[in-house]
């Protein structure tokens, strides 16, 4: 599976085996609250850093809803979020 984000303010989840055009390769839209700056991944966890200090952690296994929403507690707004590699860490 392949995962975008963009700044049209949508996550989206694609199929890189399926047939030739968008419609059969794009499997989901999620919106977001704003314009989408970072993504990381690690196992089933998505992380989503948008404009406006939002984060979102998803699981792939059910994009329907985050898991946790939360506000960053930094001055400024995130450019860059990353997962630990071995999944440990507390959100």
């Amino acid at each position: 599976q392949l995962i975008t984000g963009s700044w049209d303010k949508t996550i989206k989840c694609w199929d890189p085996r399926g047939a030739s055009g968008q419609e059969r390769t794009l499997v989901g839209t999620y919106p977001q609250p704003e314009r989408i700056y970072s993504l990381s991944l690690v196992g089933h966890r998505l992380v989503v850093a948008t404009a406006g200090r939002h984060v979102n952690v998803y699981d792939l296994r059910n994009m329907s809803c985050p898991e946790q929403r939360r506000e960053s507690s930094l001055k400024y707004q995130t450019r860059c979020v990353r997962c630990y590699p071995n999944g440990t860490g507390k959100l």
